[in-house]
């Protein structure tokens, strides 16, 4: 093989082994990104951090300027990596003394400059040979070298580079180790060494003295230096631990926000959450006790005060008074207290545990109070409110009447976030009910005469306009929660607050009741309460339940009730009304019969008319209908006695009104009946179309009798053919 070697000889270049020594250490090292800089997340004291490698000369300021000494983001760690030979009559010392001479120009920043001694002439040979037997192998270069080589000696040809591939890559492998100072030199004559042993050196002042582990790779060497820089720049920095395992694993956002909600639990119960759960309980120890919040033991949290005090001395030390913004709390909490390096969810948990533990409201932009925002919401525009509270007294009075009068439960701690979600709670209700309070009011007083509602101190209208002054007065303090809670603990109801609580609650409901009930039908049934007869009776008991349940309050008698049945009730007294009564009978004979109109401008259809039969007045027998006789035999005229209802049977408003109009000429009969108890009445109905005849004229044999508003004699004009009046 060595003939093919020496053919490839010029393919040994410092650029090809510069790739392979950087390939090699990033593996090592466990960053799989090849580009010039590369970067790896660490775990840093439960929290993810990022460091950022650059491999080139340390001493070249071509090669690597002063620039590349400062990580790209800040907050990441940087670590600049030598490579362990140089051109020329340069040495480590070079690449030392350019590290000094950056400390002495001021450079400061979070990197660490990883130095190493020369390979050795041999370890330098060894790389060259590896090159070049490493390009024979890629690409199936080795076949364009070998083509003339009988098939049996090309496989050992590939066999024996193969062989030496993996034998010196695994030599110059370890021997990376030995010269970045993680392993003892084991060459008889080793390379130039870096000054004084001192491989990493750093350009952050507070860890000036770096040190690597011995006997360990280079993965573990690059975290641990990583945690000495992170440290020496954030002292304070909580240390969350690691893992069940005792692997490094960072907080999630998942269990901040599981401590917050115990944090918050145990402040609603006074500052002591007795029983975290179980499987919480670990996360909560493992977050709250490095954030010095609290204490957890085997169940019961209990919180600390120090964050409530130290928030408000740095506010006091900037004359901070008033509402504190979030992002200047985050600045004290970084800078006045020296708590740096903390990630922004973790700085919204101390925001978020000193709004509860010093009881401030969240207000955004200068607004009124609401609700805490999402932890990761917490952030520019936020700001935190001390507000004046309800007195003891005051909010345990409005929690037990929000209970009893709205069915608002609220914690019982008096704490500003636990009167603001009562008011906010409140609030909500009051706007829904206020709605459907006034609509029920108006709707009464519309319908007050057909309700039994003429007289006013009714239980009903009294009860609701005290629930519409409560909820008036609830909405009119707004976003002032302190304001509506003692509101609502002043108030006092002149009302049961059960009737109250059923009035407002049910108001929606008794709404929709009275938006479907049929007012004409009711009104209709209205006009038949006047009648002496069991139609009459009907209609009565009806509008007297109607009115008693009307005036009691809802929680005594639903007027959902009464009014679903409304309908069905009217309609069937309406039927029972339309079955107008006819007589016949054979009255002696009498004076010629006057002509009678029967009529009600009012009542007018364009329908066609179809007969029906009627059943007999009381006291007589039903006779057949017939038109009246005109023969002159003799024999008394006989009724008609029909009854008019549209054609196709439906019942409409005009049908309605007909039998109303009807009813009302049936109470006439029978006060007529009842006056003369041996007159004979007829009724005759005549054609629309018959010559010289007033439409729907009626007839009455006895001349002491007139109804409508006709003249005897004198039937007035018809109307167009097919009305009937």
């Amino acid at each position: 093989i060595e003939p093919l070697l020496d053919a490839v000889a010029e393919e040994d270049k410092a650029g090809v082994r510069r790739v392979w020594l950087r390939d090699r250490l990033w593996e090592a090292i466990g960053v799989r990104d090849g580009q010039f800089v590369a970067e790896k997340e660490i775990v840093w004291r439960g929290t993810r951090r990022v460091a950022e490698f650059v491999f080139g000369n340390v001493r070249d300021r071509a090669d690597l300027p002063d620039e590349q000494f400062i990580p790209a983001t800040a907050g990441n760690v940087r670590f600049v990596v030598d490579y362990p030979f140089d051109d020329g009559d340069h040495y480590p010392s070079d690449d030392y003394h350019r590290v000094e001479e950056l400390r002495k120009s001021g450079v400061t920043a979070p990197t660490l400059v990883w130095l190493t001694d020369f390979f050795s002439d041999q370890r330098r040979a060894q790389l060259g040979r590896l090159m070049r037997i490493t390009f024979l192998l890629e690409r199936d270069r080795l076949a364009d070298y070998t083509g003339t080589f009988p098939p049996d000696d090309r496989a050992k040809v590939r066999r024996q580079l193969e062989v030496a591939r993996d034998t010196l890559t695994e030599q110059l492998t370890g021997a990376l180790a030995e010269v970045y100072g993680l392993a003892r030199p084991t060459d008889a004559n080793p390379g130039p060494e870096v000054p004084d042993g001192r491989h990493v050196l750093s350009l952050q002042p507070e860890f000036t003295q770096p040190r690597e582990e011995g006997g360990k790779g280079f993965e573990a060497n690059v975290l641990h230096l990583a945690d000495g820089m992170f440290s020496a720049l954030y002292p304070k920095h909580p240390d969350f631990g690691t893992d069940r395992t005792g692997q490094r694993k960072a907080v999630t956002s998942a269990e901040l926000r599981t401590a917050l909600e115990w944090i918050t639990r145990a402040m609603d119960e006074g500052g002591r959450a007795n029983n975290v759960d179980s499987h919480h309980l670990k996360t909560v120890k493992r977050i709250v006790e490095p954030l010095e919040l609290g204490t957890v033991h085997d169940g019961p949290l209990v919180m600390r005060s120090d964050w409530r005090s130290r928030i408000n001395q740095a506010a006091a030390g900037h004359q901070q008074r008033g509402d504190l913004d979030v992002e200047d709390i985050r600045t004290w909490i970084t800078k006045d207290l020296g708590y740096a390096g903390l990630d922004k969810l973790t700085g919204n948990l101390l925001i978020a545990a000193y709004a509860l533990l010093d009881d401030r409201a969240w207000v955004l932009r200068g607004g009124p109070e609401r609700e805490a925002p999402a932890l990761q919401d917490i952030g520019p525009g936020w700001s935190l409110r001390a507000q004046p509270l309800p007195t003891e007294e005051e909010y345990a009075a409005a929690r037990d009447r929000a209970a009893r009068l709205f069915g608002v439960t609220a914690k019982p701690a008096l704490y500003a976030r636990n009167v603001n979600r009562l008011a906010e709670d409140l609030r909500a209700r009051a706007e829904a009910w206020e709605r459907n309070v006034a609509g029920v009011r108006a709707s009464l007083e519309r319908h007050a005469a057909l309700l039994g509602l003429d007289e006013p101190g009714a239980p009903r209208t009294v009860i609701l306009r005290e629930a519409a002054g409560l909820l008036a007065r609830l909405s009119r303090h707004g976003g002032d929660a302190t304001a509506l809670v003692r509101e609502l603990a002043a108030f006092s109801p002149t009302a049961g607050e059960r009737d109250l609580n059923t009035a407002m609650g049910s108001a929606g409901e008794v709404l929709s009741a009275l938006d479907g009930t049929d007012w004409p039908a009711l009104n209709n049934v209205h006009g038949l309460t006047g009648r002496e007869d069991g139609v009459g009776d009907r209609a009565r008991r009806l509008f007297t339940e109607i009115a008693q349940t009307a005036r009691a309050s809802e929680f005594e008698r639903s007027l959902v009730q009464v009014l679903s049945g409304v309908r069905e009730q009217a309609n069937a007294i309406i039927n029972a009304a339309l079955k107008v009564e006819s007589v016949v009978t054979d009255p002696p004979p009498r004076p010629a019969a006057q002509d009678v109109r029967v009529s009600d401008p009012e009542v007018a259809t364009t329908h066609p008319v179809v007969p029906a039969q009627p059943e007999a007045l009381p006291g007589t027998s039903s006779g057949s209908s017939t038109d009246t006789n005109t023969a002159g035999d003799g024999a008394p005229p006989r009724s008609s006695g029909r009854r008019l209802i549209p054609a196709g049977g439906d019942a409409t408003a005009l049908e309605q009104r007909l039998a109303v109009q009807l009813a009302a000429v049936q109470e006439e009969i029978r006060a007529f009946r009842a006056a003369h108890p041996d007159a004979g009445v007829e009724i005759v109905w005549r054609s629309a179309d018959e010559p010289g005849t007033g439409r729907g004229a009626g007839t009455a044999q006895d001349p002491r009798a007139a109804y409508g508003t006709g003249t005897a004699g004198a039937p007035r004009e018809a109307d167009d053919a097919g009305e009937a009046r």
